[in-house]
């Protein structure tokens, strides 16, 4: 039987999902193309650590830890400063001719911890990725691929299930099969 891993708290088990996953001892080093995929802006820091968390903690954990985590709401260059340290370590690190392809999550966010309306702060969100995505787009053998503008120029009914926030089947058969029809050589 293989050895247990010992529990780790809410709060370690977040700090650990925060760590890019390359940095955890994926195996990315022998891909041919890595896909990243921005979803927010949002974070929060947990001060003792400095590790950024990608979700927010239960309240219950807020509370017995007052002031060890902080609100961040990532701007342009923090965002695209982090990714190209990101793409750069995996081509570093990755096979010499290792593609990554960029992409922006369409589903917009249920909640926000900033003081703007959801609605705002999902459009300030998502503006922030978009531009950093096409602009890392630039970078050698690294694409942005608009999976992002697929689904949101795409009729609502078509492109959302009916809780207008996840992207509907066919919307992402759409997707995966024009993604493929790029990128797949005989497909």
């Amino acid at each position: 039987m293989p050895p247990r891993t010992p529990p780790v708290s809410p709060i370690e088990q977040l700090a650990r999902q925060s760590i890019p996953r390359p940095l955890q001892g994926m195996p990315f080093k022998d891909a041919d193309v890595v896909f990243i995929t921005l979803g927010l802006t949002e974070s929060w820091l947990d001060t003792e650590t400095g590790v950024y968390l990608n979700g927010g903690l239960p309240r219950r954990h807020m509370l017995r830890h007052v002031g060890r985590f902080r609100f961040v709401n990532f701007g342009y260059v923090d965002v695209l400063t982090e990714l190209r340290r990101t793409i750069e370590m995996i081509q570093k690190h990755g096979k010499p001719t290792v593609k990554t392809v960029v992409t922006v999550s369409p589903v917009p966010l249920a909640a926000t911890f900033s003081d703007q309306d959801v609605i705002v702060a999902n459009n300030y969100s998502k503006s922030v990725l978009r531009v950093v995505a096409q602009d890392v787009g630039r970078m050698e053998r690294v694409d942005y691929y608009p999976s992002y503008e697929m689904v949101m120029f795409s009729p609502r009914t078509f492109a959302w299930m009916e809780d207008q926030r996840h992207a509907s089947i066919p919307i992402i058969d759409a997707v995966t099969d024009r993604f493929i029809e790029l990128y797949v050589e005989g497909a």
